[in-house]
């Protein structure tokens, strides 16, 4: 699983790709009620091992497209087990979080 404070519509089914590859598939996403953030159940082949701190990210299949969850695996020799956590994440980020941002900064 990885928790996010923002999925952005990625949808049961959206792939998880590894440097462009599909290496699974989102299971399941769910809504925490203490914290109001998401969870997302991963399905990972058995034959992709992640290190403990690969970094889970929401992204765009393309303009019009999908999302799909890009793994970024680390470095370290521990690796993530089966009904692990993974504890780094970054959230979907939409076009306009993305002009926003780059607008508030602009102006200061």
């Amino acid at each position: 699983t990885a928790n996010f404070l923002k999925i952005g519509g990625l949808e049961v089914g959206s792939d998880v790709r590894i440097a462009g590859i599909k290496v699974g598939s989102v299971l399941a996403t769910n809504l925490k009620t203490d914290d109001y953030t998401a969870d997302v159940v991963l399905s990972i082949d058995n034959s992709v091992k992640l290190p403990i701190d690969t970094v889970a990210a929401i992204s765009d299949v393309g303009m019009m497209g999908g999302k799909y969850v890009a793994l970024m695996p680390g470095k370290s020799k521990i690796l993530l087990t089966h009904n692990s956590k993974i504890q780094n994440t970054k959230n979907y980020k939409s076009l306009e979080d993305s002009v926003s941002e780059f607008i508030f900064l602009s102006t200061n």
